[in-house]
């Protein structure tokens, strides 16, 4: 029997000396993978992933310590990518007020934003919360 994995980050530079071994391992030992974005380069590559092998799906999205960088064209491009059959949600996003990077009312938007984005493409969220857990709910 295989066994399914939550997700992973397989595009990370981690990856880079043994990712086709993890990958020949992933198809092996599990019925699928989800590879997890957490900015919009990483959610690319993500699909990338994803349209090269059938037992990978992609999530797509910012995560909240990386949502600096998330404007109006990010959310277009994002939009776009996720409507893709290979993406299977919008993630990795939410609130994060321990590795605070940007103040909590621009990770609320940035949240709701997502949150508005995934509803238009009709997909579930992945959402990421730490020391946010009232404000995320």
């Amino acid at each position: 029997m295989k066994l399914v994995d939550t997700h992973c980050h397989l595009d990370n530079e981690k990856f880079d000396l043994d990712r086709l071994e993890v990958i020949e391992r992933i198809k092996d030992k599990l019925e699928f993978c989800v590879n997890i974005g957490y900015d919009l380069k990483s959610s690319k590559r993500s699909l990338e992933l994803a349209k090269k092998y059938d037992f990978i799906y992609a999530v797509v999205g910012v995560h909240p310590i990386d949502i600096a960088e998330y404007s109006d064209e990010l959310e277009k491009e994002l939009e776009t990518i996720a409507k893709d059959s290979k993406v299977v949600a919008i993630g990795e996003i939410g609130l994060d007020y321990h590795w605070m990077t940007e103040p909590k009312e621009v990770q609320q938007d940035r949240f709701r934003k997502q949150l508005e984005l995934a509803k238009r493409v009709n997909k579930p969220v992945v959402i990421h919360t730490r020391d946010a857990m009232e404000d995320t709910v």
